[in-house]
């Protein structure tokens, strides 16, 4: 990989308004990415390519530039949208990037890029390998 494709380290800044206080800024970029509708199955229009899709996320958290990814779904509701969190050096970047998923490739999604910072928040993570369990909070 490009060193341009990684993501910038932690910078603190003035929040505007408040010289007071400084918020740690990780930059990454959201892609949202929205389903081309063809038939009211939303599985049915993106089954072809879902596997090269799938590939293509392993791809990219191998690369060190996914965050997170998913889809926009619970147990009651799934439209075929979904996201992807990239931390990448700009939104150009993410969207070059995004612009080579298999689903962008072929017409059958369309994406958005949208610049993200965590400010604020927690994240606990707990990776017991021998016992392999992977808790997060």
């Amino acid at each position: 990989m490009e060193d341009r494709h990684l993501a910038q380290e932690i910078r603190h800044a003035k929040q505007p308004g408040n010289t007071d206080r400084w918020l740690p800024r990780l930059q990454f970029y959201i892609v949202f990415t929205r389903r081309v509708r063809v038939t009211d199955d939303p599985f049915a229009d993106i089954k072809d390519d879902l596997p090269a899709h799938l590939d293509w996320i392993r791809e990219q958290e191998e690369k060190g530039v996914l965050f997170m990814a998913g889809p926009f779904r619970d147990d009651s509701y799934w439209e075929g949208d979904g996201m992807f969190i990239f931390k990448v050096a700009s939104a150009e970047i993410a969207a070059e990037i995004a612009a080579t998923c298999p689903l962008h490739k072929s017409g059958k999604r369309t994406f958005e890029v949208t610049p993200w910072q965590f400010n604020e928040g927690q994240i606990t993570l707990s990776v017991k390998q021998a016992a392999q369990e992977f808790t997060w909070s």
